[in-house]
């Protein structure tokens, strides 16, 4: 079944899971299709998610993997490494649908969704401000997006993100 979007644009409904190794080559090719030239290969998504604050998932529609995303756990944030959705699927809610995931994660002391993206992206940028994270430029050539949770849905929380999500 296929939703609506505030748009009007049809919503895919996606199964969203942990990232496994047979997933590698799948996320690899809208990696590919996603970024082009700045792609992770194969390894440096070993690399990444090798590491044990480092999680990987992504978004089936039919048993077909059809998004990712690689994210970092710091004690105030979640950190947004890399998403991409493959090129059939997108503007049909796959990825939104993903940020949606992590932001329902922040609870507590954890209440940022961080990214940190070149100015050059213009489509991230207009992607993640459609997610409701805001921009603030961290240095000449990079914004990072921040969200936080809502006051009235969180206890014991901070004011700012760490620099770096929280390292």
């Amino acid at each position: 079944m296929i939703g609506r979007k505030g748009g009007g644009r049809p919503m895919v409904p996606v199964y969203i899971r942990w990232a496994i190794i047979p997933d590698l080559p799948a996320l690899t090719a809208i990696e590919r299709g996603a970024w082009g030239g700045r792609g992770w290969g194969e390894e440096a998504f070993r690399h990444a998610l090798r590491a044990r604050n480092c999680i990987g998932m992504v978004a089936e529609c039919e048993g077909v993997v059809i998004g990712y995303v690689v994210y970092e756990l710091y004690e105030r944030a979640l950190r947004l490494l890399r998403i991409g959705v493959d090129a059939d699927w997108r503007r049909l809610g796959v990825g939104s649908q993903m940020v949606a995931k992590l932001q329902g994660k922040l609870t507590g002391k954890r209440c940022w969704l961080v990214a940190d993206v070149p100015d050059d992206l213009l489509h991230v940028h207009l992607f993640l401000a459609s997610c409701g994270l805001r921009a603030k430029p961290l240095d000449r050539s990079t914004y990072r997006f921040a969200w936080r949770v809502p006051a009235g849905e969180l206890v014991g929380a901070t004011d700012q993100p760490q620099r770096g999500g929280g390292r």
